[in-house]
């Protein structure tokens, strides 16, 4: 049986995050194939770790399975998800699901993408996606919509292949379809998310996209549309004209590092 990890990135989110730890409570069914959840903070200022705290001890079915870590310092979004990774990877995962911390997905739909795993074990990832037609989207501007899908259309165009979403908030992946060396030269930041796209996208991986909901109601987003839609093309041309394939690039390996701050 294959073995999963939840991993939660964090960053500024303590009016959220409980929500989202009550929510992911209410999936017994999937906390009963997941070998570990892990909150990685990632340097917030604010009360989100001691949130977290004092709201695990309080939960039926996940208290037993958790760990929170704190990044050793802001690693951005991107190095998050590095952290993310080999902490699956060192506990042997088959798969890690993806979830922001800031309750913009709805968390029960972890299920739905971990259903579609078993269903197609040959799928190198499992993506949720925010613009498909079976979306569901609320208080997500037109403007902000139209972008996206503007960028989504330029991304299938560019590579024949669809591409619904360049990253959302909740994601499955396949560890063993990663060259995890590869991956830690990739953008520390916002833009990783297309990085990671893009490779599976040019090795040839095995992705299926699947409709998400998505909400923003208290969320603040720390993304700014022209510079996020300016970063996304020349991510894009970048890869295309083979300045940005790990095998071209040659950036120091940092060691992302976080230590256990719970239990």
């Amino acid at each position: 049986m294959s073995s999963y990890v939840i991993a939660i990135p964090c960053y500024r989110c303590e009016k959220q995050i409980v929500r989202v730890i009550r929510e992911l409570d209410e999936l017994p069914e999937l906390l009963k194939v997941v070998q570990k959840v892990l909150f990685i903070d990632n340097g917030s200022t604010d009360g989100t770790v001691d949130e977290i705290k004092r709201a695990l001890p309080l939960t039926k079915h996940l208290r037993d399975k958790s760990v929170v870590l704190e990044n050793d310092k802001n690693y951005g979004l991107g190095g998050t998800h590095k952290v993310a990774f080999d902490q699956a990877a060192q506990l042997h995962a088959d798969y890690v699901f993806i979830l922001h911390g800031d309750n913009q997905a709805v968390t029960k739909e972890l299920l739905d993408l971990y259903l579609l795993s078993k269903d197609h074990p040959e799928a190198d990832a499992v993506l949720g996606s925010r613009f498909s037609r079976q979306s569901r989207l609320s208080g997500y501007s037109k403007v902000r919509i139209m972008g996206n899908k503007a960028l989504n259309a330029l991304y299938s165009l560019f590579y024949l292949r669809n591409v619904s979403d360049l990253g959302s908030g909740i994601n499955l992946f396949k560890i063993s379809s990663f060259d995890l060396s590869k991956v830690s030269v990739f953008s520390d930041h916002f833009t990783f998310n297309m990085d990671l796209l893009l490779y599976l996208i040019s090795s040839g991986k095995n992705i299926i996209y699947h409709p998400i909901s998505w909400r923003e109601v208290d969320q603040v987003s720390n993304a700014r549309n022209i510079k996020v839609g300016s970063k996304a093309f020349l991510t894009l041309v970048q890869w295309r004209l083979g300045q940005r394939h790990p095998d071209s690039l040659y950036d120091s390996i940092e060691r992302y590092t976080s230590k256990a701050v719970w239990p």
